[in-house]
């Protein structure tokens, strides 16, 4: 099996696994609204978090997140939609808001970086590992020349440096 095709097919899995974490969502704009088509406050709720300290709203505690559970409950009030909401909150709170931001700019990056990260290092990997047993089995096959043997002169004299220690 040559090197390309043992690279292939870890590339496009890597690739393949790379769409998937980068696809978009589009059912979730249609997820938080009832029947009717009102917007339900418990699944809005869901769907921002407190920007001190990053819970969802439906969990948080502090008094940022009682703001804009204040704020979400106005919106829904008014009758705006899902999308207004989110345009309205990221306004006023920031993209740190949305427990889901976006998937463009640098959120990309934050998945992106990772998963070409762990691409390149397997594509190093299944480069150097080969090489690595090419050159041990070169090795274990050129014959290993024994160390010369020591001259009656140098084995006398190493039994006295030796006796000398004791």
């Amino acid at each position: 099996m040559t090197l390309r095709r043992r690279l292939i097919a870890p590339l496009l899995s890597g690739l393949l696994a790379l769409a998937t974490l980068t696809a978009t969502a589009p059912a979730q704009a249609n997820a938080s609204t009832t029947q009717h088509g009102k917007v339900s406050f418990t699944e809005a709720q869901q769907q921002f978090n407190c920007t001190i300290c990053h819970e969802p709203l439906n969990e948080a505690k502090s008094a940022e997140a009682y703001q804009e559970n204040a704020l979400l409950r106005t919106l829904i009030a008014h009758g705006d939609t899902m999308a207004q909401i989110r345009h309205t909150m990221v306004a006023n709170y920031g993209v740190a808001v949305l427990a889901n931001p976006p998937k463009h700019g640098f959120a990309v990056l934050i998945v992106i970086v990772p998963v070409a990260v762990i691409l390149l290092g397997l594509l190093v990997l299944a480069y150097t590992i080969p090489r690595w047993r090419r050159r041990a089995a070169e090795q274990e096959r050129q014959p290993h020349t024994p160390a010369p043997a020591i001259s009656d002169a140098d084995q006398q004299r190493l039994a006295a440096d030796l006796a000398r220690r004791d």
